[in-house]
């Protein structure tokens, strides 16, 4: 996140490839650190690993907040999975 290269600090998604149709990735956030998901990582990374030919068009990722199911046709990625409150606060301002 902090390395002189990205002098705006940066993102940084670790994939693993668990098997044909299976990835799993852990997520560093600048400013945050390790978060439980990210949508557009996880599509970032699944596409990445699919024009490389290591997955297929349809895959499944395991993240830190569970799993997501990535499907890719042509131009299109399609992220699906369940959702949950994990948090909820207010801020008086």
């Amino acid at each position: 996140e902090n390395d002189s290269c990205f002098p705006e600090r940066v993102n940084v998604e670790f994939v693993n490839i668990l098997g044909p149709e299976d990835i799993k990735i852990l997520f560093w956030e600048k400013g945050s650190g390790a978060t439980l998901a990210c949508g557009t990582g996880t599509v970032a990374a699944a596409s990445l690993c699919y024009h490389l030919g290591l997955t297929p068009e349809k895959l499944t990722v395991h993240t830190p907040g569970g799993l997501l199911n990535i499907l890719i046709r042509a131009d299109d990625l399609f992220l699906t999975g369940t959702v949950a409150l994990i948090f909820t606060g207010s801020v008086n301002i």
